[in-house]
């Protein structure tokens, strides 16, 4: 099980208009565990950066493909059929049920419960609370078939979650965490995780392969997290 030290940002403000700009100093990790390469044959480059202060999570996503699909445009659209990164998270005391948040290429998002194989939507006025930045300009459907990199950020505030589930967002607590890139209808689908999962077909559900996210104490200046990339 992979293990991730989750840096806090307190004096980072999510409600300014250059928020993402301090993502430029936060470590990358690589998704780049096939579970179904034997099937999936196709890998495209993915990375992510995670970090949090007291309101919620800071998350961008960094894509190099050869085909970037964008058509979902709603909340709560099929956007794992389109170019598609993905956080999951769940908690030790919470078993098989956990959240997902799904993304395509222009910030249509896709997030719901999930437990077992039952998911429950989140509530789309909830969602709009997500703050999200892209590459592409939002909203705009499109279609590329060349070398083509693309990046998200997104703010996942603490009050899209159940109540009871906020009182794990304390220092250092342990969350359990999984990342994704994905792809159902590309030309060349693929299926790429953070910490690998032992299943015999697709499957990102599955809370026993998730890692672990410890979320840390101290607050960290910019200047720090660059010192300890």
């Amino acid at each position: 099980m992979k293990q991730l030290s989750i840096i806090k940002f307190s004096d980072v403000n999510h409600k300014k208009k250059d928020w993402y700009d301090f993502y430029k100093s936060i470590k990358n990790h690589k998704i780049n565990k096939a579970p179904w390469k034997n099937n999936f044959f196709y890998f495209p480059k993915a990375e992510f950066s995670i970090a949090w202060n007291n309101y919620g999570f800071f998350i961008s996503f960094f894509v190099a493909e050869n085909e970037v699909l964008a058509e979902k445009t709603k909340i709560n659209s099929k956007v794992w059929q389109d170019s598609c990164v993905e956080f999951f998270i769940g908690f030790n005391e919470t078993g098989n049920r956990h959240y997902s948040f799904e993304f395509n290429s222009i910030g249509a998002v896709y997030a719901a419960i999930n437990n077992n194989s039952k998911a429950r939507k989140l509530n789309r006025e909830l969602l709009k609370k997500l703050i999200i930045k892209t590459s592409f300009k939002k909203g705009k459907p499109f279609h590329k078939i060349n070398y083509c990199p693309w990046q998200i950020f997104a703010f996942i505030p603490f009050c899209v979650f159940m109540k009871k589930d906020r009182k794990y967002f304390r220092d250092n607590s342990e969350i359990m965490i999984n990342f994704f890139k994905c792809g159902d209808l590309l030309n060349k689908p693929h299926y790429l995780c953070w910490n690998n999962i032992d299943y015999p077909k697709p499957n990102f559900h599955l809370t026993e392969f998730f890692g672990k996210g410890i979320l840390e104490t101290s607050t960290a200046t910019k200047k720090q997290q660059v010192i300890r990339k």
